[in-house]
């Protein structure tokens, strides 16, 4: 198919068609959920100032070095400012470029497999393909968190670098050769600026050296790995970068709490995980716990171990078979080596497994699986063929686009987000209940987010913050009692200054004004830092007309956090007490 016009009206309509089911994501709010500090508290994207860009470039935010990422958010706010429709907007059209780049890499990768131009037939199967990667319910996550915007933004890029590598490899004018290298180069560069998860370009390309660029029968394959050097070099230096960002923001977790036998594990059955949710997208939640039993003999490893060694092994018969098509092996290794940055050896956070992390990994199946189905509709007649293709990508499109939507319409606030967590996993993951807990807090529903803290405390008896707000919410409705139970239950599990601060509200509360004062300078000897401690004890001061002593808290707070708002509220307070003094209680 080489019409310049028919090939445009598909990426064009390819565009629309992979948008559509995630416009719904227009009238989504921001989500409680990282989109805080990347977008709506983040000072570093307020302004374009000079010492912005610097701080872009140059310091890690986040737990992430992505300049390009921040640099993409900062414009969003120039035009949009915090309106969340127009940074839902940015994703939306940025997936629709991506469709439209999977559809371009799509068929470089098909020709050079098969060594001669396209068929209008293999043409539209590789739009079919590109179509039902795009509009797939996996895609959601990373499209309409507005957070995620670093996904779809190094996706791009990488496909971008994939592209113009896969044209380099098969053009034969030097000049154009060296300017698709560089470009891919340099297309590289901005995809690690944008998420680090690009870091495993240079073999995906020597992957495709091998098939199906044929390049390593061709080519002397010291030449191809001296190729990828200036490639691997970006790598090296990107992945100090996030390793280091990860890190000190304490996303990494420690081998004691997850050991390496556990991550090998997880990192096997998440990617069984991600093709069983490929096949059947129900069940997708934010958050999915890890498995309570993780040893090597039980079900939920031996299984996806069985898996992939029979793929795997399947792929390499088919190779050396009599078919000699590696596309398979191929495909499971492209799917590995893209997995491997988030397969959780290197652990970071504290999920199990994350439907962002399917964006560019799973695309060799949605290609293998349109090449079969090319393969098959081919023994169709042809008078039945067109109507067959026709009803099958229409059926297929529909009932995705519908789940698409669904889930969509999940990230639409905080609450709808982890109420959906929390009907899948109602007895794991205590961080939602916990949040959920506190968004009915806020909204005066005591009954509910009563619940939601017992619940958090359920699945994990050591949450102290959850404790801390259970004894806020029974202060606020004056059940002294139970209050004083849940903070005094953080103390049996650690000395914590902000529950000793706590306790102290609570003592004001009742009167008992020497407790509240003994717990305020606990709180500030655990924590000497603690400015809400001693601001707390001058207003104690205050109240009991020890003016000396509350101005000489007060002053300290004051020098530690001047631009405190209810600090300087005191401490005007104090001076016209100081002014005219009322009699001791």
């Amino acid at each position: 198919m080489n019409s310049f016009t028919s090939l445009r009206a598909l990426r064009i309509g390819l565009f629309f068609l992979a948008v559509l089911p995630m416009s719904a994501s227009l009238g989504n709010d921001f989500v409680l959920w990282d989109d805080p500090a990347y977008i709506t508290e983040n000072k570093f994207i307020q302004s374009f100032s000079f010492e912005n860009l610097q701080r872009f470039a140059l310091e890690l935010h986040m737990g992430n070095w992505h300049p390009l990422t921040w640099f993409s958010h900062a414009v969003d706010v120039a035009v949009f400012g915090l309106n969340p429709m127009g940074h839902h907007l940015t994703n939306l059209l940025l997936h629709g470029l991506n469709a439209i780049l999977v559809f371009i890499v799509f068929q470089l990768l098909w020709r050079s497999a098969k060594g001669e131009d396209l068929s209008l037939s293999e043409t539209l199967a590789c739009f079919s393909a590109s179509l039902l990667f795009a509009i797939h319910p996996l895609r959601v996550e990373s499209v309409v968190w507005a957070s995620e915007r670093k996904d779809v933004l190094c996706a791009l890029f990488s496909l971008l670098c994939y592209g113009l590598y896969l044209s380099y490899a098969q053009e034969e004018n030097r000049r154009a050769r060296q300017q698709y290298y560089w470009a891919s180069w340099g297309c590289l560069a901005l995809a690690l600026m944008s998420k680090p998860m690009a870091a495993t370009a240079p073999l995906v390309l020597l992957l495709w050296d091998v098939y199906p660029l044929n390049r390593w029968n061709r080519v002397d394959a010291r030449r191809l790995i001296v190729e990828k050097i200036p490639f691997i070099a970006l790598i090296a230096g990107a992945t100090v970068l996030a390793l280091v960002a990860q890190k000190g923001a304490g996303a990494m977790l420690s081998v004691e709490r997850l050991g390496w036998d556990e991550r090998i594990m997880n990192a096997v059955h998440s990617g069984f995980f991600y093709l069983q949710k490929t096949l059947v997208p129900l069940g997708l939640s934010a958050l999915y716990p890890f498995a309570e039993e993780r040893v090597f003999w039980s079900a939920w490893f031996l299984g996806p171990a069985l898996f992939f060694i029979l793929l795997v092994g399947g792929g390499v018969w088919l190779w050396r078979g009599t078919l000699r098509s590696p596309a398979l092996l191929a495909v499971v290794l492209y799917y590995a080596i893209t997995l491997a940055p988030v397969a959780g050896v290197i652990q970071v956070g504290t999920q199990a497994a994350a439907d962002r992390y399917t964006y560019l990994p799973t695309l060799g199946f949605y290609l293998l699986a349109a090449w079969l189905a090319w393969r098959g509709i081919e023994s169709i007649s042809e008078k039945h063929r067109r109507w067959v293709c026709l009803l099958a990508l229409v059926t297929l499109y529909t009932v995705l686009a519908a789940l698409t939507h669904r889930q969509t319409l999940v990230w639409a606030d905080t609450a709808s987000l982890w109420q959906n967590t929390a009907r899948l996993y109602p007895d794991n993951l205590g961080r939602v209940h916990f949040t959920l807990a506190k968004i009915h807090d806020d909204a005066g529903r005591w009954r509910e987010a009563e619940q939601g803290f017992l619940n958090a405390i359920r699945i994990d008896p050591k949450d102290i913050p959850a404790r801390n707000r259970l004894g806020l919410l029974y202060s606020k409705l004056k059940r002294w009692e139970e209050a004083e139970a849940a903070f005094r239950s953080v103390l049996a599990i650690r000395v914590d200054a902000k529950t000793l601060n706590n306790l102290g509200l609570l003592y004001l509360q009742k009167g008992d004004f020497q407790a509240a004062e003994d717990r305020y300078k606990e709180a500030l000897q655990a924590e000497p830092g603690m400015m809400e401690a001693r601001a707390n004890l001058g207003y104690l001061y205050m109240k009991q007309g020890k003016l000396d002593s509350a101005e000489e808290q007060l002053r300290l707070a004051l020098q530690a956090d001047p631009e405190n708002a209810g600090i300087q509220r005191l401490w005007k307070l104090l001076q016209i007490d100081k002014a005219d003094p009322l009699p001791n209680p």
